[in-house]
C-alpha cells in the first residue's frame, strides 16, 4: 500500500512536474511538496488537499481515495472522499511577480488552470480572473498580507472602468510593457491617486521593491507603458505549516 510520499513521488514522475513550481503554482507553501518527499511532512490537512491535488494534476476525490487507502497518512481526522467543488470556476491567467519580465505569448493555446470562485457580489456581470503570486512584494499589506503562493481572485478592470474610476487604496494587478509589448511584467500593487500621477506601491518587508509612478496618460517614469488589468477582490493565502 502506497504511502503519502510514494503517491507524490509517483505522480511527479508521471507529470514531469518539479516540487517547488508545482507547490507554488497550486497555492501551497514553496517547500510543501519537498517536505513530503524528505519525510518531514507525513500528514496533510483537509484544507491543503485540494491544492495538493491540483499540484499533482489530480482531482481531490482521486487523491483523497488514494490517501484514505494509506493507514500511515492522516488527513486531520476528516473524511476526504466527499471533497469536491461543484460551483463556478475561473481561469488562472498567470503569475504576478514584481521585477520579473516575461515574454508576452498571447498565442498560447494550452487549457488554462481553473480555480473555484463565486460571482463577484458587487460586479456580478464582470469577468473574473485569477493570478498566482510569486515573491514578497506585498507581504506587508495591511490588514491582509499577500504571501508567496497566494491566489488572487480578481475582476477584469476593463469591464468596470467606465463606472468605477481608479481610487487610492485599491489593490490592482498592473502590467508594465517593454519593447513595444514584447516583454511584460505583471505585479500586484496598492494604488495612490495624486493630482497629476498614479503611484502603484509595493507593500513589502523588502526594500528592493519600488513603486511604479505613471502620469495620467499611463506613461511610466521609465518610459514603459502601464495598464491596470484587474482589481483584487479576494486573497487566498497558502496555509503555512
Amino acid at each position: 500500500m502506497a504511502s503519502l510520499k510514494e503517491i507524490v513521488e509517483k505522480r511527479l514522475a508521471q507529470t514531469g512536474r518539479k516540487p517547488v513550481p508545482a507547490a507554488t503554482g497550486a497555492g501551497l507553501e514553496r517547500n510543501f511538496i519537498n517536505d513530503i518527499l524528505t519525510g518531514k511532512k507525513t500528514s496533510i490537512r483537509q484544507a491543503s488537499l485540494i491544492k495538493l491535488a491540483a499540484a499533482l494534476d489530480m482531482s481531490a476525490p482521486e487523491l483523497g481515495a488514494q490517501l484514505a487507502g494509506d493507514p500511515e497518512s492522516s488527513l486531520g481526522h476528516s473524511t476526504v472522499s466527499a471533497v469536491t467543488w461543484g460551483g463556478p470556476t475561473i481561469p488562472v491567467a498567470g503569475v504576478v511577480e514584481a521585477g520579473a519580465f516575461r515574454e508576452a505569448d498571447d498565442s498560447n493555446q494550452d487549457e488554462p488552470e481553473l480555480v473555484p470562485a463565486e460571482p463577484d457580489k458587487r460586479w456580478p456581470e464582470a469577468r473574473q480572473v485569477a493570478f498566482r503570486v510569486a515573491g514578497d512584494s506585498m507581504n506587508a499589506l495591511k490588514p491582509v498580507p499577500i504571501l508567496e503562493g497566494a491566489t488572487l481572485i480578481c475582476v477584469d478592470y476593463e469591464d468596470i472602468a467606465d463606472r468605477h474610476p481608479l481610487r487610492s487604496g485599491m489593490i490592482a494587478v498592473v502590467e508594465r510593457a517593454a519593447l513595444g509589448g514584447q516583454m511584460r511584467e505583471w505585479s500586484v500593487k496598492q494604488l495612490e491617486v495624486l493630482d497629476d500621477r498614479f503611484v502603484f506601491h509595493p507593500r513589502s518587508t523588502s526594500q528592493k521593491h519600488k513603486p511604479i509612478v505613471v502620469t495620467t496618460d499611463f506613461e511610466a517614469d521609465d518610459g514603459m507603458t502601464v495598464s491596470v488589468l484587474a482589481l483584487v477582490r479576494r486573497i487566498d493565502n497558502p496555509v503555512i505549516d
